[in-house]
């Protein structure tokens, strides 16, 4: 009795037991479940960094609807310095940086501290003729010997040589300021001054090459011959004014000096949006904007972060390479033929949407993200939604120019052509 009741209590103890068929089969139950599930779960994550991105975009917007509201106009791209060549009248020195858009906005983003510690006029205007305080990011830090009152010493450093509690300009820039990041954009989360938005900026002249370094104004280099006389604006606007004044129609924010300065100044407003401001894009996204220690490459300027006013590190366009495919160098010398608006965002564009995924910082100015086929965007009514980074060019030409509808018609270039020319027309809300 005692035998057999001790064998009964053996095997209840291994029924009692797991085999290792049975572990085997929970593991793979739950790395099935684990397969359906995490897919779920990246995804939910992705649309919440997605929709954080779109919300930081609506603030931005918002932003400069207060802006226009103080100021009856939107802030430029980028400010420069100014100065006056051989006694002659004041000129914008493009290699004098002073701010870009964001530093504009800072008391309407709560970052009215930051903006209050800025550095806007030259403590020494005498020495500078008109610069106005114009290396905002060449600087060094507070315990060099050589440093002055607002930091600029006139030599580049890279960021981590700045003394953060040092409250010059280059210090202040490289400040991190939340609502400018996407947490999508692996290249700005945590990174000193970093910016993952960036303005419409029209029209340009950019073939998608490091060479175009200086690329820090648009209206005045297009290579578009608007009017149809077959002149270009060509490197200066003043070769052909007329060109120049509808160039301005392609976009909203310009570079430009303080206080309407120089003749290439050029101030927007919405009144001005005459396609809509639910339709025309104040911002986008671009993963490229903003933060590089050490971004230019002559040495000279400084670093790439929010307040760098050159179009390639806060701004965004459409080449005119892109929308001019049969013209020699983008050149548009025959626009009634050559300009072709559907090729701005074509598989081979230059300035494709999430094109140049895989690009240096500061060096792609075009709209770029992380978020699968969908791109943010701000328009301007205050609004931000996602649309489709495959987006038709033509569409996406008529979004980003604010004046679309009043650029000439084709009769208007070449009489006895009744086609649409550079007019674009009025843009259906189904389109995107």
């Amino acid at each position: 009795m005692i035998l057999q009741h001790h064998s009964e209590l053996s095997r209840d103890r291994r029924r009692a037991g797991v085999t290792l068929t049975e572990v085997l089969v929970v593991i793979v139950i739950i790395g099935i479940l684990v397969a359906l599930i995490l897919p779920a779960v990246l995804g939910a994550r992705a649309a919440a960094r997605r929709m954080h991105c779109a919300n930081n975009l609506r603030q931005l917007a918002q932003a400069v609807m207060q802006f226009e509201a103080a100021h009856q106009r939107l802030p430029n791209s980028g400010t420069y310095g100014v100065h006056a060549p051989g006694g002659g009248p004041p000129e914008i020195d493009w290699f004098q940086p002073k701010r870009s858009w964001v530093v504009d906005l800072l008391p309407f983003i709560d970052q009215k501290n930051i903006h209050d510690n800025w550095t806007f006029v030259d403590p020494n205007p005498a020495d500078s003729l008109f610069l106005d305080h114009p290396n905002w990011n060449v600087a060094s830090p507070a315990t060099w010997a050589t440093d002055t009152a607002d930091g600029i010493v006139g030599v580049a450093i890279n960021w981590a040589d700045i003394d953060p509690q040092n409250r010059d300009n280059a210090a202040l820039s490289h400040k991190h300021i939340a609502v400018l990041v996407c947490p999508g954009d692996p290249t700005a989360v945590d990174q000193p001054g970093a910016l993952s938005y960036v303005c419409n900026s029209g029209y340009g002249e950019f073939d998608g090459t490091l060479e175009d370094t200086n690329y820090n104004n648009n209206w005045s280099v297009t290579q578009i011959d608007w009017n149809g006389d077959r002149v270009t604006c060509a490197v200066t606007p003043f070769n052909d004014p007329q060109d120049a004044q509808i160039a301005r129609r392609t976009g909203l924010f310009w570079a430009g000096s303080p206080g309407m300065k120089t003749r290439e100044d050029v101030r927007v407003a919405f009144a001005s949006i005459i396609d809509g401001t639910s339709s025309t894009i104040m911002f986008t996204e671009n993963i490229n904007a903003g933060f590089a220690p050490r971004g230019d490459p002559s040495g000279t300027q400084g670093d790439f972060t929010w307040a760098f006013p050159w179009t390639l590190a806060t701004g965004f366009s459409i080449s005119t390479r892109d929308i001019c495919p049969n013209g020699q160098f983008g050149v548009c010398n025959r626009p009634e033929q050559d300009l072709v608006y559907e090729s701005a965002n074509a598989a081979a564009a230059i300035g494709r949407i999430n094109g140049f995924v895989a690009s240096n910082k500061g060096r792609a100015p075009f709209p770029c993200a992380h978020h699968g086929s969908v791109i943010n965007i701000a328009f301007c009514d205050g609004s931000a939604r996602g649309i489709s980074a495959n987006i038709d060019g033509f569409v996406y030409c008529k979004l980003v120019s604010p004046q679309g509808g009043n650029l000439p018609m084709g009769s208007q270039i070449h009489a006895g052509r009744t086609d649409e020319g550079l007019h674009q027309g009025p843009l259906s809300g189904e389109s995107f």
